[in-house]
């Protein structure tokens, strides 16, 4: 139940993502062979800190949404 749910909230949360930030999180933390940080910023022409700030955001947008979402 609470799995079901959670994949539910990841599913309408990267839909709202823009091309950029869904594939960032798709290709670093949604796929069998994750790319690096470094890798990240080579492909988006960024640095990799940059990525990784992208990336923290993300997470804190995504840990918001389905705190509110579980909360229900």
């Amino acid at each position: 139940q609470l799995r079901q749910k959670f994949a539910a909230v990841l599913g309408r949360f990267t839909e709202r993502l823009d091309q950029r930030d869904r594939r960032l999180l798709e290709e670093r933390w949604l796929t069998e062979q994750p790319q690096t940080l470094k890798q990240l910023g080579k492909q988006y022409a960024l640095s990799g800190e940059r990525v990784r700030q992208l990336e923290q955001s993300l997470f804190d947008t995504f840990r918001d949404t389905a705190m509110r979402a579980l909360a229900a």
